[in-house]
């Protein structure tokens, strides 16, 4: 095990195995450490940061192209602007909006998207949503809405976490399962740990991190991801709208933080990385944990699916009773 500190509020832990990495996660309780204080994000590579999708700029031109309208399309910096980001993603929630509730599948309502005729430029609901002068993104009216759309796909500026550190390694390793023989042993994934006591608390560290918990939309997957979001909260005044936006990592910007300033006594972010060469025995405890597609997606669709993910986990086992004997 290799610790790299970033800082005193971020650490990257670099581990050899898969279970030493969940041993540690296990001495978290013997620390008297609350693990109910963390939430979990699965990435399969490790060098997946945590930026929201509707703001990486290597997936940018493919969001923008979903954009109907032609207002940005012959002015280069505009194009690239704070307020064409706005434009973006209030059209994507818009129209996730109207086509789920015209199929009757949300119950909820978004009054702003309710009247809004589809050829109106989305450009005056950034315009009605500005209260004194200053634009608030995202605005908390739109909290559900976004976590729904994010949840299905919809690039949004939330993240996806989960209360389960077992659902986040299920989400790490779910590419790999009919991988498992060509994977690289060149390469880690990767369990994010962030402690939301830090953001919850009063402190003035210039971060505004909302914690959104979904729990209200009565989604069946969301229960069994025991799933949240995050959002890094966005102030903007009028006079930014047409600057460059400007995308910065979570990570990033906890790193710049100081926990000693604030007594704080743990550590804010942990970035905890297993190589490649454990992924069948990440595999391998997930399947005799009962982490599967029909636990995370609780659905008949995905039974078939579970049927032949667990039927290549266990044909993708060398000597699958020595690696129980790793966790029982």
């Amino acid at each position: 095990m290799r610790n790299i500190d970033k800082g005193t509020s971020y650490q990257e832990i670099i581990f050899d195995s898969f279970e030493e990495f969940y041993s540690y996660i296990q001495s978290f309780h013997k620390l008297g450490i609350y693990l109910k204080n963390y939430i979990f994000r699965g990435a399969s590579k490790y060098e997946y940061t945590l930026l929201p999708r509707i703001i990486r700029e290597n997936e940018f031109e493919n969001h923008r192209i979903l954009y109907p309208y032609n207002t940005f399309e012959n002015d280069n910096k505009a194009k690239y602007s704070i307020l064409c980001h706005l434009c973006i993603e209030l059209y994507l929630l818009y129209k996730f909006y109207r086509i789920a509730n015209r199929e009757a599948l949300l119950n909820f309502e978004v009054d702003d998207f309710k009247i809004r005729d589809k050829f109106k430029d989305i450009r005056q609901l950034v315009d009605d949503i500005k209260q004194d002068r200053i634009l608030l993104w995202i605005p908390k009216k739109y909290y559900q809405i976004a976590s729904l759309a994010q949840h299905y796909s919809i690039p949004t500026r939330l993240l996806d976490w989960t209360r389960d550190v077992n659902i986040a390694i299920y989400f790490a390793l779910k590419h790999f399962i009919n991988k498992t023989n060509s994977v690289t042993n060149d390469g880690y994934y990767v369990i994010w740990m962030l402690n939301t006591l830090f953001f919850q608390a009063d402190y003035d560290h210039g971060l505004n991190i909302r914690i959104i918990d979904p729990s209200c939309l009565n989604n069946s997957n969301v229960r069994a991801q025991k799933g949240l979001f995050t959002l890094d909260e966005q102030v903007f005044s009028n006079n930014q709208l047409e600057s460059k936006h400007e995308s910065v990592s979570l990570e990033d910007k906890i790193m710049q933080i100081d926990i000693k300033q604030y007594k704080f006594d743990y550590k804010i972010l942990y970035k905890l990385c297993i190589p490649y060469r454990e992924i069948k025995k990440g595999l391998f405890f997930l399947y005799n944990n009962g982490y599967d597609n029909i636990s995370i997606y609780p659905s008949l669709s995905e039974v078939a699916n579970t049927i032949y993910d667990e039927n290549m986990i266990i044909n993708s086992m060398d000597n699958p009773e020595v690696l129980k004997s790793l966790f029982y």
